[in-house]
């Protein structure tokens, strides 16, 4: 069965000035989909040739975090398609309460 995971930013402000384009990631058949509540790092330079794109996102995962929620799941017969909502921390802190205390405590 295909796969595509998709990563949604809810703070496209970490894009480029000039990117060009959605502003998502997509893996094709990746190794496994991030659960709600899990942290991720991107390497950018994977996704876009945006250079200010590209050191936005570094400089970001140098001092934050990135979480993951689900947006959605489709399923067909033969594909897969897994959307993941991508907050920075103080935004999944403020948006998703329950789960980012719930992961906190498993944390501690």
């Amino acid at each position: 069965m295909e796969s595509t995971l998709t990563f949604i930013f809810t703070d496209e402000s970490i894009f480029g000035k000039y990117f060009r384009g959605l502003k998502i990631f997509k893996v094709e058949s990746p190794p496994f989909i991030p659960n709600p509540g899990e942290t991720v790092r991107f390497n950018a330079e994977e996704f876009t040739d945006d250079k200010e794109t590209i050191e936005n996102f570094n400089d970001f995962q140098d001092n934050d975090l990135f979480f993951c929620d689900l947006h959605s799941k489709t399923y067909g017969k033969n594909k897969m398609e897994v959307k993941i909502l991508v907050y920075p921390e103080l935004k999944f802190k403020e948006e998703c309460a329950g789960l980012y205390n719930r992961v906190n405590d498993f944390l501690q």
